[in-house]
């Protein structure tokens, strides 16, 4: 069981139901699921996951959400979803 934090408001459907979550929130991690105020929110792999919240075992998840939303995160993650979206099923980038 890990945490996340918001790294921004997040703002959309998630179960047939509007969710406004505050900057900052903190979320609970468990078995794969982010919950939030104890009802299950998204995936940890879903695409509302990396774009509204960072991990945050460490209680870095703030800063780490700074960087993401300066561009000074990890850049080839755009260039990976670019591929996926042009039909490259399976592309995976490696760091050296």
């Amino acid at each position: 069981m890990g945490q996340y934090v918001a790294r921004k408001r997040a703002r959309f459907y998630s179960g047939g139901r509007q969710v406004n979550i505050p900057w900052g929130a903190v979320l609970d991690e468990q078995d794969g699921s982010l919950y939030w105020q104890g009802r299950p929110l998204c995936r940890i792999s879903s695409q509302n996951a990396y774009d509204y919240f960072s991990r945050n075992d460490d209680g870095n998840g703030k800063l780490r959400g700074q960087l993401v939303g300066s561009g000074m995160g990890i850049p080839a993650v755009p260039a990976l979803q670019a591929a996926r979206a042009r039909g490259l099923v399976g592309v995976e980038l490696c760091f050296l």
